[in-house]
C-alpha cells in the first residue's frame, strides 16, 4: 500500500475529485480513498493531509452516496494524529454537523463517527461544533 502512496495515488485521486466528476465516479473515488485510508501506512503518509480539503468539498457539494463515502474516508483519515491535529480538519466540522440535520440515517451515522474520531481528545474542537450548530448535541442524541 505504501508503494501506491509513494507513486502518487492520493494526489491523483484528489486532483480527479477536484474536477467534479459525475456522481457514480465521485462516489467510487471517495470510496477508494476510504479503502486506502484503512491502511495505517497510507493514513500516515505525508500526502494524506492534502486529501482533507477535497473530501470536505465532497461533503458540501457531493451526492448522498459520495457524502457518505467522504465521511467514512474522513473517519479513517482522522485516526492519524498529524491529520486530526492539523488546522485544515476544522473545515470538516461544519459540513459533518450539517449532515446530522439534513442527511439520511446512513450519512448521519458516518458523520457522527467522523466527528467522534475528530473530536476525541480535543476539547477545543468540540467547542467548535457548538459554534457551528448550537443544537448539534441534540441532533446527535436523536440519531443515536
Amino acid at each position: 500500500m505504501l508503494l501506491m502512496a509513494e507513486a502518487g495515488i492520493l494526489e491523483a485521486l484528489t486532483k480527479y475529485l477536484s474536477l467534479s466528476p459525475q456522481d457514480a465516479t465521485e462516489e467510487a473515488t471517495t470510496e477508494l480513498l476510504g479503502i486506502l485510508f484503512s491502511s495505517p501506512e497510507i493514513r500516515h503518509h505525508e500526502s494524506a493531509l492534502g486529501v482533507v480539503n477535497q473530501l470536505v468539498a465532497v461533503l458540501r457539494l457531493g451526492g448522498r452516496n459520495s457524502r457518505y463515502s467522504a465521511a467514512k474516508a474522513l473517519e479513517s483519515l482522522f485516526c492519524a494524529d498529524h491529520v486530526r491535529n492539523s488546522e485544515s480538519t476544522r473545515q470538516a466540522i461544519q459540513p459533518l454537523v450539517e449532515i446530522l440535520s439534513t442527511g439520511m440515517e446512513r450519512e448521519q451515522h458516518a458523520a457522527i463517527s467522523a466527528l467522534v474520531r475528530l473530536l476525541s481528545d480535543n476539547p477545543s474542537r468540540a467547542l467548535a461544533v457548538a459554534d457551528v450548530e448550537m443544537n448539534a448535541v441534540d441532533v446527535m442524541c436523536r440519531i443515536l
